[in-house]
């Protein structure tokens, strides 16, 4: 066979087996390849029949017919190569085509979870809404008719009540269909078995029994079932321990009616009945009592207190108690020292929101200092001065005082505290009680708020500016918006009044004023103002107020000193 004829049998098979590999990679060889023995070929000369050697004219037609594989040859690299190229685009195509599924994959799932937050915050305040409403009556799926309803708390697992045979916990699946949807129940699985089932092991042809699907009341025949059902046989340790139905049960049946709802003419909250060495006090926040001028208190059953004893007020933290000076059998007792311990479970009872009626809150203790508990529990206003009993042992740990805005800076940014805090003032330790008459109590609030008032009117005094249109203030923005509101929101003082007065008659006179004149009127204007301002009121003496707000009182004398001090420096400021 002729040499270039030997040379182009095994380049042609070398390019169908690169078209039947169909791959990128191996196309790319193989062309390289071809191209090199094409290359080779054309350097070589053609050979021509030569007569002496017996070889005929039919090898020049022969040199032809390779010329013509090779320009086929060379038709198939290009073609080749195009493809290559062609298949490069689509790869990076693919590769863009999937970048922009992970993007839009991952804006699905940021969009799922904002939708998500959204509507658990939709839910939280519609259920906090409906905390208190009354409804003359409630069909339960069941059919059971309940009366007098009075919605006492919502959570997923349901809505407790209040209605006139007792308590009851009203679930998915025998709430309302109405209640179901505007509440967003959730339908939970069917509650573990009974811990007497598990013990046995769950033998076979034992009848383990699960509670009724139907709602639980309390009344003489059936207690409340107001807590969580199930029982886990394998307990995760490292989820917070809550009470159980029994404990929970136990809790309410003893102590509910030793609970109290505080009403007054300055706010509402809570409060409770404990037996110390034969008398009996009521508990409760400090802030509670403090400025609320008619206070009635009234137990779960309507009876309401109207005797009272001494009052005290607790020397270092917003605790008060005053002592009943009528029959009150409280089965509610102290909690010994250290009995509250992180992640343990809680207890708070009140008239949240201020409705009228008393809620049972579930949570745990979070956090733990020598004066307070931070809790889980969703106490809100109304829940102040309630107590936090112990979730397993029924003992009342401390006092729902107060609780603390979320943080908004960025440090705070998904670590919990850029959520509400709630606290409790602790009672097991020692207190200093300050006795004190209640009505002397009642009024520190009034006496610090007049106080505080009339040198904030002070401080703006301080800052206006003579001229011909009496005292105005300055050109320069900053603070003016707050002076002005402290003027306006005080015009019923007659060091403002004065001030209005004197200013317009002012403006209204065409010829202007010598300016001895001027700061004459002005020296005098000041000193009936200061005069008017302090005149009649008694000197804030910081020891004279009870520890609750002795620190409150501290810092409105300060101010008042500096206010004073502020109008003389102005008053040096006119000179004639």
């Amino acid at each position: 066979m002729n040499l270039r004829v030997k040379h182009l049998v095994w380049p042609l098979a070398l390019v169908a087996t690169a078209c039947d590999k169909g791959t990128e990679n191996e196309n790319a060889a193989e062309i390289a390849t071809l191209r090199a023995q094409i290359a080779e070929l054309a350097e070589r000369p053609a050979e021509v029949a030569d007569p002496e050697k017996g070889q005929d004219g039919r090898e020049a037609g022969k040199t032809s017919e390779m010329e013509e594989e090779i320009a086929k040859l060379k038709a198939e690299i290009t073609a080749l190569r195009g493809a290559s190229d062609q298949m490069e685009k689509i790869r990076k195509d693919l590769e863009k085509t999937t970048e922009e599924k992970e993007r839009l994959e991952k804006k699905v799932e940021e969009l799922e979870e904002a939708n998500e937050k959204l509507n658990e915050e939709v839910t939280m305040k519609i259920r906090q809404k409906a905390v208190g409403e009354k409804h003359e009556t409630i069909e339960a799926m069941n059919g059971r008719v309940f009366k007098d309803v009075v919605i006492r708390s919502i959570d997923d697992d349901g809505v407790s009540i209040s209605h006139s045979a007792g308590l009851a916990t009203l679930r998915h699946d025998s709430a309302p269909e109405e209640w179901v949807r505007r509440f967003r129940l959730v339908e939970k699985p069917d509650p573990a078995l009974e811990p007497d089932t598990l013990a046995d092991g769950g033998k076979e042809g034992s009848n383990p029994q699960r509670p009724g699907s139907g709602p639980s009341e309390m009344n003489e025949d059936e207690p409340a079932d107001l807590a969580p059902r199930s029982v886990d046989e394998s307990p995760d340790l490292t989820e917070e321990p809550t009470a159980t139905t029994a404990e929970t049960r136990k809790i309410l049946e003893s102590h509910f009616n030793s609970i109290v709802i505080i009403d007054g003419n300055d706010g509402t909250g809570s409060g409770f009945i404990l037996n110390i060495a034969d008398r009996s006090y009521l508990y409760t926040a400090a802030h509670v009592i403090c400025g609320n001028t008619k206070l009635t208190v009234t137990d779960p059953s309507g009876r309401r207190f109207t005797k009272f004893g001494t009052f005290e007020a607790a020397e270092d933290c917003d605790l008060a108690r005053i002592e009943i000076l009528e029959q009150c059998d409280s089965g509610i007792t102290l909690a010994s020292p250290d009995a509250a311990k992180v992640r343990e479970p809680v207890l708070a009872i009140g008239q949240s929101g201020g409705a009228g009626v008393l809620t049972v809150l579930e949570g745990n203790v979070i956090s733990l200092g020598p004066k307070e508990i931070e809790v889980s529990a969703d106490v809100i206003q109304g829940n102040s001065g309630g107590p936090l009993f112990h979730g397993k042992t029924g003992e009342v740990l401390a006092v729902v005082t107060h609780l603390v805005a979320p943080r908004e800076d960025i440090w705070a940014q998904d670590t919990g505290f850029d959520e509400i805090r709630r606290f409790a003032t602790r009672l097991d330790r020692d207190f200093k009680w300050q006795p004190m008459p209640i009505g002397r109590f009642i009024s520190e609030k009034q006496r610090l708020e007049s106080h505080i008032k009339k040198s904030r009117v002070l401080f703006a005094l301080s800052v206006l500016q003579p001229g011909q249109q009496g005292l105005r203030l300055p050109g320069f923005q900053g603070s003016n918006g707050d002076i002005l509101t402290i003027l306006a929101e005080n015009t019923d003082e007659p060091a403002v009044a004065k001030l209005i007065e004197m200013n317009r008659e002012m403006a209204e006179k065409k010829i202007g004023i010598a300016k001895a004149d001027l700061i004459k009127t002005f020296r005098r204007y000041y000193h009936e103002a200061v005069r008017s301002l302090i005149q009649g009121e008694e000197t804030m003496l910081p020891d004279q107020f009870s520890g609750y707000n002795r620190e409150r009182a501290r810092l409105a004398a300060q101010w008042r000193g500096e206010a004073v001090e502020a109008v003389e420096e102005t008053l040096k400021s006119f000179n004639p």
